[in-house]
Formats: structure tokens, sequence, C-alpha cells
């Protein structure tokens, strides 16, 4: 009996609150208890592309109308990743595979150009193709091996970067973002690597990377926004490969479409006239054969 006489008062005033205060948090706030949930139930508004572009001033395109020139962009030198001293060739006849090939090798902090004869083990299915081991002497000093078509000659080779091998202290994809630049001194010469926002041709918008050198610049790669601005890539290696005392770069990305990993070499003495480099290989996860 005490407790029911006890409880009587909390809830009289319970009661009354409810009574007179309900009305008034109504009118403040009329969508609320009255059947208009309509904003509380939408759906996150994500912005485009374009809206991230007119509301953030960094994002202006500073160029537009990017088109890559897709004559450029094609090559009959292949190229291929080493990983641990192991290579995987896209291949379903390994007798017919090229056998001759050039290496950039790494010994201490010495990098060199090296021919290299190489044989093939047994074809093994994975989800991304037919692969067949590379073996050839050396291969764990190897950086990345090439179809030697005579483009190229053997020889030391200048070397600005190596992308550091991942250790367990890096446990982030360390890509090249909007507002990413980078200056690299061969010789006397100075070069710039950046990414800049840009629109394509046809409207779509687009991070493209540039290397400038003086008055030169020259867009050599983009990759369109989806959503919100990401990274185009990382570099994996910068220096001169061809002898020619000009910069040549190699860059690596994941692909938009299939995501599969992807690497690209640009080399000076594949350049158009008036153009600082121009497209000389491609390496894709993905078998291509």
């Amino acid at each position: 009996m005490k407790r029911v006489l006890l409880g009587f008062p909390f809830f009289l005033v319970a009661f009354f609150a409810g009574y007179f205060l309900v009305p008034e948090i109504q009118t403040i706030l009329p969508n609320v208890g009255k059947g208009d949930q309509t904003n509380s139930e939408a759906a996150p508004v994500v912005p485009s592309a374009d809206d991230l572009l007119s509301e953030s001033p960094w994002l202006t395109p500073e160029f537009t109308d990017v088109e890559l020139d897709e004559e450029a962009s094609k090559t009959s030198m292949l190229m291929e990743l080493v990983s641990n001293g192991k290579v995987a060739f896209c291949t379903n006849e390994p007798k017919k595979a090229e056998r001759k090939w050039l290496g950039l090798f790494k010994r201490g902090e010495r990098f060199s150009l090296e021919r290299r004869s190489v044989d093939f083990g047994p074809v093994e299915s994975i989800d991304f193709g037919n692969f067949s081991s590379m073996n050839f002497r050396g291969s764990r000093e190897a950086v990345f091996i090439l179809s030697d078509q005579g483009t190229l000659r053997p020889g030391p080779v200048r070397t600005l970067y190596l992308k550091p091998n991942l250790t367990h202290d890096q446990l982030f994809y360390d890509g090249m973002e909007l507002g990413y630049s980078r200056i690299f001194r061969l010789d006397d010469t100075d070069y710039v690597i950046r990414i800049a926002p840009a629109t394509l041709r046809g409207g779509n918008s687009a991070s493209v990377l540039l290397i400038e050198q003086g008055s030169r610049s020259q867009i050599i790669w983009f990759k369109t926004f989806f959503g919100s601005p990401g990274d185009i890539g990382e570099l994996e290696w910068v220096g001169d490969l061809d002898g020619d005392g000009r910069l040549d770069l190699q860059l690596s990305h994941y692909a938009q479409n299939g995501g599969q990993f992807e690497s690209l070499l640009f080399l000076s003495s594949f350049a158009k006239k008036g153009r600082l480099v121009g497209f000389a290989a491609f390496y894709s996860a993905r078998c291509r054969a």
C-alpha cells in the first residue's frame, strides 16, 4: 500500500507534463508524430563528382575536353612484374612464347638493364587465365622484365625512385591523389609529376596524371571519378631506362572495370614529337592472351 501511495504523486506529475507539453513539441516539430516520415526515411544523398567539383574550389577542372591519344597507347613490348624472383607469364603454349627478354635488375644501390634468355614451366590454370612460370638467371634481383624488341640497349640505369617493398608497417595503399606533386631532377633538369582535376571529352570528371618539364606539359593517364575523387595509382619506378638523358616512369593502378592490377611503362624514347614520354609497355594481372 505504501508503494502505491508513494508512486501516485509521480504519476500525476508525468500525466500533466505529457498533457500540456506534447502539443507544444508537436508545434515546434510539425513532422514528428503526424504521419509524415518522408525526411527521416529518405536515403542519404551522395554528392556526385560534378557536385563536388562545384562545391570545392580545389576540384575546379584545370583541364577540359581531355582525351588520350589511342594511337600512342599501342605498344608491342610486353612487361612482366617480378615478385620475390617469380614471374607468372600468361600463355597457353609456353613453347611458342618469347624467349629473349630485357630485365631491370637491382643490386644494392645500382640498377642495370640486362638481356636474359627465359625458360618456361608447365601451364597452370587460375582465375585470371592460364599461366606459366618464367625462369631466368638472377630473377630474385629483377624489378621487371621486358620483351626484347631491339628498342632498348643493356647497360647501367639511373634510378631516381623505386617504390619500397611493403612491410608490416605499411598497411595502406599509398596512392597518388588530387594535389599530389613531386619533383624529380635528372642531371640539371627538373621534371614535375602531379595529379590535377579535369573533365574528359564527353563531360565526365577525372583525375589526370601529368609530367611537366619547363614550359612543356603532357597528360599521360587519367582515372574517372565515381562518386568522389580517388587516387590514380602509384609510382613504381622513376629514372632513365632508355639512356637518352630524359625521364622515364612506371605507374601501377587497379582497373575500374574488373579491378585487376595493371602497370604501365612510359619512356621518353617512345614520345611523339613535342611530347615528353610515350607509352612503351603494359602489364595486367588478368590474362590477355
